[in-house]
């Protein structure tokens, strides 16, 4: 069994208004008044309210999809590590070689969003969508 290595760099946090877990209001949220000044009523939107997701038949193609928990308001699960943003491989080997710079695990870019104790990972024409509750029910269920 060969072992591949990876080392992962954070490029940065997802764009503000498409972040996992966005503390943004939703589209819909009514509005109050405080004292003659308009204030936006923050709907509450928790991991479980929005859809799980699907790769699309023969994958999602070129281009990253639209965020799948841009939406979600919900603070991530206590202890869970916050890793969401978008990553990329900067050194990578097997069996104890580097590989070179145009192999595929250097050239992959990987989007992770966290909500609650929900999880998407999306690369390589794939989405991953799952809960990290240690059940394997709500595991990742690909097919490829």
């Amino acid at each position: 069994m060969t072992r591949l290595t990876t080392i992962l760099l954070l490029l940065g946090l997802l764009a503000a208004g498409s972040s996992a877990c966005s503390s943004g209001e939703a589209d819909s949220a009514p509005t109050t008044t405080d004292g003659g000044n308009t204030v936006a009523a923050q709907a509450e939107v928790m991991a479980s309210d929005i859809p799980v997701a699907y790769t699309p038949t023969g994958g999602y193609g070129q281009n990253f999809p639209a965020p799948v928990l841009a939406t979600c308001t919900e603070p991530l699960a206590e202890g869970a590590p916050d890793m969401r943003g978008m990553w990329q491989a900067v050194a990578a080997e097997k069996d104890g070689v580097p590989l070179p710079p145009d192999s595929k695990a250097l050239s992959t870019f990987q989007r992770i969003e966290q909500c609650g104790d929900r999880v998407t990972i999306t690369a390589g024409g794939i989405i991953h969508d799952m809960r990290a509750d240690g059940t394997e029910l709500n595991g990742v269920h690909d097919v490829a």
